[in-house]
């Protein structure tokens, strides 16, 4: 999504005018070879359904900021495969390496982390992971619209040992209307989606997106002692979470930047021996927690830990009556108690199992008009949900300003797929009043005005 606005701005720049756009052959290591010869900015479009592979590089490292997408009306996800090993055989396969300065987004994309070959190559561990060296600072991740399974270790792993002392950071990262399955969905293989002991990070906000299977914390942040760590925002909204063997989400050490928990469903963490809570926040009592559905959670006192001061509200403990949740259909049934329960009036978790949504299926219905919604909640206090149509695939560009037309927030910067799309804004940094958002995405631009309310 992209927007500018043009109050008391002199001069409109047309990024998209110059981002370089790589159409990219499936076949093997065709696209480690594209992503290096890339220059910083570049566009690289994989082909509908298109295979690539990797049997070169253990992992494909990324130091700069590059957009790897789908071609426009693609049918088909390509699918991003890695098959190589150390040696031997014995080191697990990752897809991509953090340098300092990577700035990667993915939109449209399947990352395939099964072995194709299981005699000769071993799954994927981690999907990304940190070049551990003094310092790396990388500046985002971005999933959009991604299919991710088959993964063995952490999907993106800010875990390892490797990392102890050597102030890793990571800007932010954004995962929205993604899938995610860790290992086969059934053994015990595959761990969290996003986890960051050992490297410090600024936000992390993750909407409409499901995540089945897991066999240990899905999402934690942690200091772990380490000085460097930040105190992130953290925005979960319009999620599903089913079947795993620890907690959800645990979030330690945290000082006072605002985590947000909303419209989601939670449901069993039942492995045998283990009792915990489905979220767990320690420390930090910046905390909210509302319309959220909890089933089949282990833990004695109940499915929330959080300290004194937190908000949590509105929330059920019921059997959310999915569709078959065995085969990962998470449809909600008729009758189920999550829909119209979530705080914008819609079904709890996310938007794709609900049987009342109006969902749009990638090349098969697009919008004909574009369009900006009004913000929702409005007032709002301290997050709101915007949504946009786009009738095209292109660079859209959505900001926010305030009453001086000077710009506060960047929400979107970057190519977006024709269709429906929402987003979260966390204004936790920003004083009560009036603002101004607007979206620019080829001729169409759009303004609307929102009031936050502290």
């Amino acid at each position: 999504m992209k927007k500018i606005v043009t109050i008391c701005v002199v001069g409109v720049f047309a990024f998209g005018a110059l981002l370089a756009q790589t159409n990219v052959d499936p076949g093997d290591n065709t696209l480690s070879a594209a992503i290096a010869a890339a220059a910083p900015g570049d566009m690289l479009v994989l082909a509908d359904g298109g295979i690539y592979t990797e049997t070169t590089l253990l992992e494909i490292p990324i130091n700069k900021s590059i957009m790897i997408l789908a071609e426009a009306g693609a049918v088909e996800k390509p699918i991003l495969k890695s098959n190589a090993v150390q040696a031997g055989g014995e080191d697990a396969p990752r897809l991509f390496l953090l340098q300092n300065g990577a700035d990667i987004t993915l939109e449209g994309i399947e990352i395939d982390g099964g072995a194709s070959n299981v005699t000769t190559f071993l799954p994927m561990g981690d999907v990304f992971r940190f070049e551990a060296l003094a310092g790396n600072a990388v500046i985002s991740v971005k999933l959009l619209s991604c299919w991710i399974h088959g993964y063995t270790n952490e999907m993106l792993d800010g875990n390892s040992s490797d990392y102890t002392g050597l102030a890793l950071v990571i800007g932010s990262v954004v995962i929205d209307d993604c899938m995610f399955m860790a290992g086969d969905g059934i053994s015990g293989d595959g761990d969290g989606v996003a986890v960051f002991k050992r490297t410090g990070i600024t936000s992390l906000t993750v909407t409409n997106t499901t995540v089945w299977h897991g066999n240990d914390k899905l999402f934690r942040t942690e200091d772990d002692g380490e000085p460097y760590f930040s105190d992130p925002v953290i925005v979960f909204d319009h999620c599903t979470f089913v079947d795993v063997a620890h907690r959800f989400f645990q979030f330690r050490d945290g000082v006072g930047s605002p985590i947000v928990i909303k419209n989601s469903i939670f449901a069993d963490n039942s492995a045998a021996g283990r009792d915990r809570a489905a979220i767990q926040v320690q420390d930090n009592p910046s905390v909210m927690i509302n319309n959220c559905c909890f089933f089949n959670i282990t833990n004695a006192d109940g499915p929330i830990d959080v300290v004194e001061g937190a908000l949590v509200a509105d929330n059920i403990e019921v059997d959310p009556l999915f569709a078959d949740a065995a085969n990962a259909d998470f449809t909600l049934l008729e009758g189920s108690p999550c829909i119209g329960a979530a705080d914008d009036g819609k079904a709890m978790g996310d938007p794709r199992w609900d049987p009342n949504a109006t969902a749009v299926e990638d090349g098969i219905l697009m919008p004909s008009e574009y369009s900006l919604g009004q913000n929702y909640p409005n007032p709002f206090n301290p997050t709101t949900t915007i949504d946009f149509t786009l009738k095209e695939t292109g660079h859209t560009l959505l900001t926010v300003y305030n009453v001086m037309g000077q710009k506060v927030k960047t929400l979107v910067d970057g190519q977006m797929a024709a269709g429906v799309h929402e987003i979260t804004l966390n204004a936790s940094d920003l004083e009560s009043g009036m603002y101004f958002y607007e979206i620019r995405s080829g001729e169409y631009a759009s303004m609307k005005k929102m009031v936050l309310m502290k």
